[in-house]
């Protein structure tokens, strides 16, 4: 171990300079002082033994000052005789009518007002590694001035000196003492009378070492004011910070500290417990930021030799076993080691068919997983063990470090086995994950480890091992059905046994594992022009980089460890080995090369994972070590001048297109220094209450980047190019502000020269509700004038009338296509004006907005859209007018225990043409909503409200976004866009989507959308963390009760009019029911004068598209709703002829049909939702009949 002994310095320095001059008391002076004798008092207090007979000496010192004051006036006096003594001779001139006259030291440390004298002690102070340097230039005397002009200095606060003892590879950069209650530093009253220092402010000083690299040795001086430690009610902590780690130590001593007296506090990783919890420390204990010490595991005994097969341990690591067993005596001395010996001949064994199994007790009964078959690839047949001079080997994965294991493998062809169990144990972690810092880090701290132990699939190449995949492994989503546990049987489907030279692309081919192995933060960068996500490839637990003809880099999570405000010197430590065929021991010497690159303004596509970054801050080179692939060491390299969000990358040194492979485990990153950045655009900020206290844990964004203010309420973020607004998640226990156009305010525009966005969160006076409403509003989709009437004069009243009638708090969100902007027509003029109708004056509620295919900047074939300075594509560029008007695009609020995120999953293909696009989400909108999801308790539920339905699609980032919902207790997508009314689970599950009918139903056509879903909107109740219902409101007359929620027809029902004529074709005695806002739990019961007759049968879904005929027969089959197609159609029109009648022949998923046994019969239909409520109808529609169409 290394000791360093040290005196931390807690020393007082004042800001405030002394003006030299003479003071004219207006000509009634009552003395003149013209030199000064000043004594450095002596005593035991300052010449205290501080060990090995060092004394702390103070002396004078050519140019020294002092400061002569009477607490009116001050003035300087210059050191005339005695440098390099105790007493020196100062000379200058003060007057002064006072007969207390006091001298201080140095000029700067003094601060008067008339009555009292101020000094401070700094609260941060630096250490040269010069003995007692820091003590000599800056620690404060203060004396009282006799009537000889003799003065008696006196250190104002007393001397520390801690004696660390701690590991002996540390480097110390600093050393910070605390205490919660008690004043250690700051500015303080001098005590005139015993010259003393009382009543600082500051509780914590920090001494920091300017050479880090050399190790410290007695003579670190610092300055603490004078306390009492008897009388503290608090703990104090002392936290020294190196460059392997923070020291945390808890240590109150028993006695007072006393102005000039110096003190030793023994700070020994001997003397004090380790505990893990750094937040509880009491008197005694430390913690350690590298975690608790690694325990390493205990040899495992020697495996005695056994008469038919003899299994030995080849590789250990801390997730897996590599395995070999021999069952030819002569070969037993050779089986272990891991470079094959050629005086072994293993022809014998790999004849053989084997089982191998790994237990947890040596009694073999509790089983880890066993693989049987292990001769043969199962898939196809070849061979898993070919050179005779290489034993049969196997791998296990998955497994918990530190941990004893019992292996036994079976010869099947001959009915043998090892007859004892051979004991073996995983290594220990190189680190410990639960100490890895993910915010404000430090100089020392540990802010990634990776030791891939997820991985589980694949051979082990630098062992020559066989190990096990999956047939499936592209299409698993997860290790359900799928995880190595318990008796594998290989076949040809599913599991099946690989050799060591197998691997699998890890962001392609195992990409729907990506999150299940705890790796989807990474990325990768490839070499070729060609390159895919199998740059790097999984090994069992560890990766490989580079493909042949194709080097490549695996690109760590971006490091938002560093604080933004500064550039970090990190230490990338991992382990290495070379590569090459398995087949051969040696690796190719031609690809030992290795870059290791810090990577700024890195971005990770949430798409693939594919890296792209702005530029090489920083590389280094080396080559790897060894010429076997199975020589792996620990390899450690220094990047300096890292900046936040930067990923570390590491892979080869050669070109692009050149082989330059490699193997690579245990990732670790170290801070080991920090230094300011250059100053760069931020965006900072207060968030507080009205009472004017601190909002503390409100979620932040620049609809890039999400953070969360601190116990101050405050924030810092660094704004993206093309950030618009900074604004921020809505708690659940805040008001909705609203701004002078009636919208909802949780925003200010982003300027790049504007730094401070402060905002003010109104509480609600009931605090957060347990019971609220959203109502969702798709489609509007208002081209001009006419359209903004209707939905002014018919939407809009009936959302504030229904909202107030339901006595609980309520809040709108729209789904998009707010506008209706299309081909050679600008609707976005329009915004403005609805903005106005949705205010919540008119609407009577809060009203949120979501962007959608026809809500863009226009642009068309002669207009097309660019990117400009405000906008870096043209994806952006197009959301502009609407973010403009309305607000964030990607954004979320609270409201009781539910999280509302609203966001664009329109991706433009274009810039020339707005009908072609598709559902997606850019990469750096999923990466909005994983960060501000990744700040959403998991017992939430979860609304995602966008445009375009996203249950069933694989577009991009789609099934991304989905899989972070499935994190949360519930979780339901609100959409539109396809004016039909749809509730279906999501295609992976677990995730409920509601596909909305139009607000303006069929384009403002009629009363009633192409699928027969009335103009209107969706509500959702919500109780707690549970939606207690859900329904849709119908707006126009004869459909806007809350009961209105099924229509009936007849099935010979015949339709339309002078453009088209239609008939249904069911029967006369078939009953069609339109129930449009069901799911798979409504039942729909059918009476006969008022008896039960029996269970409509929901229709499934088909589409049908009939030729005109005369009349036009759709088909039985068909799941539409023929009665509001024959409107849109036959009575207006729409579609008759001509390229979009198949937009008019709308989609349909809810209609049901039932066979009558009395046709005649007085019907009624009671339809039941899944939450027990019972809907009823017995008007059937007839034939022509559009009543309701009119009304």
């Amino acid at each position: 171990m290394k000791r360093f002994s040290f005196i931390a310095l807690l020393c007082s320095i004042f800001f405030l300079f002394c003006e030299q001059s003479n003071i004219d008391n207006g000509g009634d002076v009552a003395k003149q002082i013209t030199s000064v004798e000043a004594t450095i008092e002596g005593g035991s207090r300052v010449s205290a033994t501080l060990g090995s007979n060092e004394r702390m000496q103070l002396k004078w010192s050519s140019g020294d000052k002092l400061c002569v004051t009477d607490l009116a006036a001050k003035t300087t006096f210059s050191l005339r005789v005695g440098s390099g003594t105790t007493k020196g001779a100062f000379v200058g001139t003060f007057g002064t009518k006072s007969s207390a006259v006091y001298a201080a030291y140095p000029t700067s440390a003094i601060k008067i007002d008339g009555s009292r004298a101020k000094m401070t002690i700094p609260t941060e102070q630096s250490y040269s590694t010069t003995k007692g340097q820091n003590i000599e230039d800056k620690l404060q005397l203060f004396g009282t001035i006799g009537e000889d002009g003799s003065v008696v200095m006196y250190p104002v606060a007393a001397i520390v000196n801690f004696d660390i003892m701690i590991a002996d590879d540390c480097k110390v950069h600093s050393v910070t003492m605390s205490a919660e209650k008690l004043g250690l530093a700051g500015e303080g009253v001098v005590i005139l009378d015993s010259a003393t220092l009382s009543s600082a402010k500051g509780n914590s000083v920090t001494l920091t070492y300017s050479q880090p690299e050399a190790s410290p040795s007695k003579g670190g001086w610092a300055v603490v004011a004078p306390v009492d430690f008897k009388s503290a009610t608090d703990n104090i902590t002392y936290s020294v910070v190196t460059n392997k780690g923070t020291y945390t130590f808890c240590h109150t001593p028993n006695h007072k500290l006393e102005a000039g007296e110096v003190y030793t506090i023994q700070l020994s990783i001997d003397k004090f417990t380790q505990v893990a919890d750094k937040n509880n420390l009491k008197q005694g204990e430390f913690h350690y930021s590298g975690g608790m010490p690694i325990q390493q595991p205990e040899p495992d005994p020697d495996p005695e030799v056994d008469a038919n097969l003899n299994v030995r341990l080849v590789r250990a690591t801390d997730s897996t076993l590599s395995i070999g067993w021999t069952i030819t005596a002569a070969n037993i001395p050779y089986v272990s080691d891991i470079v094959p010996n050629l005086s072994a001949d293993y022809s014998v064994d790999i004849e053989k068919e084997y089982k191998v199994a790994l237990y947890r007790d040596a009694a073999c009964t509790d089983l880890v997983y066993s693989v049987s078959k292990v001769q043969y690839n199962t898939y196809d047949n070849s061979a898993l063990f070919k050179n005779p001079n290489v034993p049969p080997r196997f791998i296990f994965a998955g497994l918990e470090p530190s941990t004893k294991y019992f292996v036994k493998v079976f010869n099947t062809t001959d009915g043998t086995s090892n007859a004892t169990p051979v004991q073996m144990t995983t290594a220990a972690m190189l680190a410990h994950k639960s100490s890895v810092v993910t915010e404000n880090a430090t100089f020392g701290d540990l802010i990634l480890y990776e030791n891939f132990s997820k991985l589980v699939y694949a051979g082990d190449l630098t062992a020559r091992a066989a190990g096990v995949s999956r047939t499936d492994r592209n299409k698993l989503q997860s290790f359900d059905g799928a995880a190595l546990v318990g008796e594998i049987i290989p076949s040809n489907s599913g599991y099946y046994t690989i050799d060591a030279g197998a691997e699998m692309g890890l962001f392609n081919t195992m990409a729907g594992l990506i999150d299940d192995v705890c790796l989807d933060d990474w990325g990768w960068i490839g070499g070729k022009e060609d390159a895919n996500g199998g740059s790097v490839c999984a090994r069992p637990g560890y990766i490989k980089i580079g493909t042949s003809g194709n080097r490549a880099f695996v690109c760590t999570p971006l490091l938002k460890a560093i604080p933004a405000d500064k550039l970090a010197t990190l230490r990338v430590v991992f382990n290495a080995a070379p590569n090459g065929p398995h087949s051969n021991e040696l690796a190719n010497v031609s690809e030992k090369f290795v870059a290791v690159q810090a990577l700024s303004g890195a971005n990770i596509s949430a798409d693939n994972n594919l890296v792209t970054y702005k530029e090489v801050v920083d590389r280094v080179e080396f080559t790897l070590e060894g010429d076997r692939i199975s020589d792996w060491h620990e390899y450690s390299v220094t990047l300096k001048d890292v900046p936040y969000g930067s990923s570390v990358a590491i892979g080869g040194a050669l070109e692009g297109t050149k082989s330059n492979r490699m193997e690579i485990d245990d990732i670790r990153i170290y801070v080991e220094d920090l230094v300011d950045a250059p100053e760069t655009v931020v965006a900072k900020g207060t968030i507080t209450y009205t009472d004017g206290t601190p909002a503390v844990g409100v979620s932040v964004s620049d609809g890039f980047t999400v953070v969360q203010t601190n116990e101050n309420g405050e924030y810092i973020l660094t704004p993206h190019p093309d950030t618009w607004y900074i604004y921020y998640t809505i708690p659940a226990d805040c008001q909705v502000p609203i701004n002078s156009y009636g919208q909802p305010a949780f925003f200010t525009k982003y300027t790049p020269t504007r730094k401070q966005y402060d905002f003010k969160l109104t509480k609600l006076a009931g605090g957060k509700e347990t019971q609220f409403s959203l109502f969702c509003l798709a489609d509007p989709q208002c081209k001009d004038a006419t359209h903004r009437n209707r939905f002014n004069n018919e939407s809009i009243p009936d959302i504030k009338a229904h909202s107030a009638a339901k006595k609980i708090p309520c809040y709108g969100i729209t789904l998009g296509d707010v506008a209706y902007s299309e081909g050679n027509r600008n609707s976005s003029g329009q915004m403005t004006y609805l903005r106005d109708h949705m205010s919540q004056k008119n609407a009577g509620i809060p009203i949120f907005q979501t962007m959608g295919n026809h809500d863009y900047t226009f642009f068309n074939e002669t207009n097309p859209i660019a990117p400009d300075e405000t906008s870096s594509t043209y994806n952006i560029k197009i959301q502009r007018t609407f973010e403009t008007v309305f607000g964030p695009i990607n954004y979320s609020f609270d409201r009781g225990d539910v999280h509302i995120v609203g966001m664009r999953d329109i991706i433009f293909n274009t810039d020339y043409d707005a009908s072609y696009y598709s559902v997606g989400f850019l990469d750096e909108q999923y990466q909005w909503l994983k960060q501000d999801l990744a700040l959403v308790p998991k017992d939430k539920i979860v609304i995602l409200c966008v445009h375009i339905p996203i249950a069933n699609s694989s577009k991009r980032n789609v099934q991304k976004v989905i899989q972070l919902l499935q994190q949360f207790k519930e979780a339901h997508i609100m959409s539109g866009h396809t004016h039909y009314q749809r509730n279906e689970p999501t295609l992976s599950g677990g995730v409920y989507e509601h596909v909305h009918g139009a607000v303006c139903g069929s384009w403002w056509g009629s009363h009633t959308n192409g699928d027969g879903t009335p103009n209107g909107y969706g509500v959702f109740d919500f109780d707690g963390n549970t939606v207690k219902d859900w329904y849709y409101k119908g707006v126009n007359e004869g459909m806007n009760s809350r009961d209105y929620q099924i229509r009936l027809y007849w099935g010979n029902l015949k339709l339309g009019g002078e453009y088209e004529q239609f008939e249904l074709t069911h029967g006369e005695n078939v009953l069609l029911a339109n129930a449009w806002n069901t799911d798979n739990k409504w039942v729909l019961k059918v009476y006969e004068d008022d008896v039960y007759s029996g269970t409509m049968t929901r229709i499934s879904h088909y589409c049908a598209a009939p030729a005109i005929g005369n009349p036009t027969k759709p088909s039985v089959k068909s799941s539409q709703d023929w009665w509001a197609i024959s409107y849109h159609i036959g009575i207006l029109g729409r579609g008759h002829t001509g390229g979009n009648r198949a937009n008019h022949l709308c989609d349909g998923w809810n209609m049901y049909k039932y066979t009558l046994k009395n046709k005649n019969a007085k019907i009624r239909v009671e339809a039941t939702d899944r939450f027990g409520r019972t809907y009823t109808a017995t008007d059937v529609i007839g034939d022509y009949d559009y009543t309701l169409m009119d009304l």
